[in-house]
């Protein structure tokens, strides 16, 4: 039986909060200059999450009946009406 690789301990979760911050040229007490995180904005961009395209209230209802249980319940109800 094949064993599990040994955990990455260079991984950040692994890493005390001191040595993350200095991986980060970042001070442990007062973060990131202004100057420089204005420099890291330009270069790497805002830290924001894209928001995804969600699919609107129709779409929503009618994926509601491709489900199996409810294609049968439809059936049923259809045939016996």
């Amino acid at each position: 039986m094949m064993s599990a690789p040994p955990p990455d301990r260079d991984a950040w979760h692994f890493i005390a909060a001191e040595e993350a911050a200095t991986r980060l040229q970042a001070s442990y007490d007062d973060g990131l200059a202004e100057d420089e995180v204005i420099r890291r904005r330009a270069q790497h961009g805002e830290n924001r999450i894209t928001p995804r395209a969600g699919k609107g209230p129709l779409l929503r209802f009618a994926l509601q009946f491709v489900q199996p249980l409810v294609l049968v319940l439809l059936v049923a109800g259809v045939v016996t009406a």
